[in-house]
C-alpha cells in the first residue's frame, strides 16, 4: 500500500504497519500548528473533493489541500502565530463574522482589492484584502496562499506600531481574505503624492520669492537688507 500525500515528508513507516489501522497513526509525522481536521484530512490528497463549505457548493478548488501543503512548509514561528486561525476551520466566509454589505473600497492592486469591513460582534472596523483565486493555475494559487500566509504571519509575529496589525485570515472556496488593522491615514500612494505635491508647491513658492527678491534688488527704493532677506528665504525654501 503506497503512502497517501501528507503535509510532511517521510510520513510512512514500514508498509505492513501502514496497512494496519491501529498502528498507522504511529508513523504520522504531521507538523504542529498546521490546519486541523476542519480543513480536511491531509491524507485525502490534492485530488480530494469537498462539498461542505458554507455556501453549500462544491469545493473543487482544492484550496484546503493547498492550505495544508503550504502551512507545512512555513517557518515554525509563523505556523504558531497562525495557529488560532487554522483552529477555526476552513468552512468560513468573510460574511460570517464581518459585515461587508456596505464595504467601501480602500484600494486596489494588481491582484487584490482592499475593502473596509466591520466585525459583527465588536463593531470594530478592519481592512479586508481580497484575493480572487478563480482562474489561477495550481502554482499561482499555491504561491498566492504562501504569500498571504507569510504576510499575515510576519505581522502577527512582529506586532510593531509601524506595521499594519494582523487580525484574521480566511480561505473561501475561490478567494483568500486577509483581515488587517484599519488605518485611517489613507494609502501610502496618497501620502507620497501629497508629499510630492507639497514639495512642488514649495518649489514654486521659492521660485516666486526669488523673482520678487530679484525685482526688489533692482528697485532703487529697496534697501540692501530687504533684498538680502528675500534672497535668503528663497534659498532656504529651494
Amino acid at each position: 500500500m503506497g503512502c497517501a500525500p501528507s503535509v510532511a515528508r517521510g510520513c510512512c513507516g514500514p508498509s505492513d504497519d501502514v496497512d494496519n489501522p491501529q498502528r498507522a497513526s504511529k508513523y504520522a509525522a504531521k507538523p504542529r500548528n498546521v490546519p486541523g481536521a476542519a480543513f480536511g484530512d491531509p491524507n485525502e490528497g490534492p485530488d480530494a473533493r469537498h462539498h461542505d463549505d458554507a455556501s453549500g457548493s462544491s469545493g473543487d478548488s482544492h484550496l484546503p489541500a493547498v492550505v495544508l501543503e503550504v502551512a507545512g512548509e512555513l517557518d515554525p514561528a509563523i505556523r504558531r502565530a497562525l495557529a488560532p486561525v487554522f483552529s477555526k476551520g476552513r468552512a468560513r466566509t468573510l460574511g460570517d463574522e464581518y459585515d461587508e454589505t456596505d464595504a467601501k473600497q480602500l484600494g486596489k492592486g494588481a491582484f487584490s482589492v482592499v475593502y473596509a469591513v466591520r466585525h459583527r460582534k465588536s463593531g470594530t472596523r478592519y481592512a479586508a484584502k481580497v484575493v480572487k483565486m478563480r482562474g489561477m493555475t495550481d502554482d499561482q494559487r499555491r504561491n498566492t496562499v504562501r504569500a498571504l500566509m507569510c504576510e499575515a504571519g510576519v505581522s502577527a509575529v512582529v506586532r510593531h506600531p509601524t506595521i499594519v496589525g494582523f487580525h484574521d485570515l480566511i480561505f473561501e472556496e475561490w478567494r483568500c481574505v486577509l483581515v488587517q488593522e484599519y488605518c485611517r491615514g489613507g494609502t501610502l500612494l496618497s501620502m507620497v503624492q501629497h508629499q510630492v505635491d507639497k514639495k512642488r508647491h514649495e518649489r514654486r513658492a521659492a521660485a516666486a520669492a526669488a523673482r520678487v527678491a530679484a525685482q526688489s534688488a533692482a528697485t532703487p527704493s529697496a534697501t540692501r537688507s530687504d533684498s538680502g532677506s528675500l534672497l535668503q528665504l528663497a534659498a532656504q525654501s529651494a
